[in-house]
């Protein structure tokens, strides 16, 4: 049996980044700009990074959080707080890309096999 779903195969942070840097190309590309430093720019070096970064006011993953609850997640699937979904104004992730965020954050969160 085979099952291709997200939440069952492995996501290490090299996927994670490239579908959020992927997710910000698009952005820049459509409205022609770079995004403003702390208000829709979704770009980290490091899963530590992520982890020690703030979104509208509140923690972006918290400890113990399951992903899908996360602020991260949030802001990516429908919004956080007063923010709509991230990036402000889109291209948005397709769903599939944001259950694989989910699945790295049930996982821990981790850098590399």
């Amino acid at each position: 049996m085979t099952d291709n779903s997200a939440t069952n195969k492995a996501v290490y942070w090299p996927r994670v980044k490239e579908i959020l840097d992927g997710v910000m190309d698009r952005w820049k590309q459509r409205w022609g700009r770079e995004p403003y430093p702390g208000i829709h720019q979704y770009y980290w070096e490091t899963p530590q990074q992520l982890k020690e970064s703030v979104l509208s006011g509140r923690p972006a993953i918290q400890p113990g959080v399951p992903g899908r609850e996360t602020n991260l997640v949030k802001s990516l699937a429908v919004s956080i707080g007063t923010s709509g979904r991230m990036p402000l104004r889109g291209p948005f992730l397709p769903r599939a890309e944001v259950e694989e965020i989910i699945a790295w954050i049930d996982a821990g969160m981790p850098e590399g096999p």
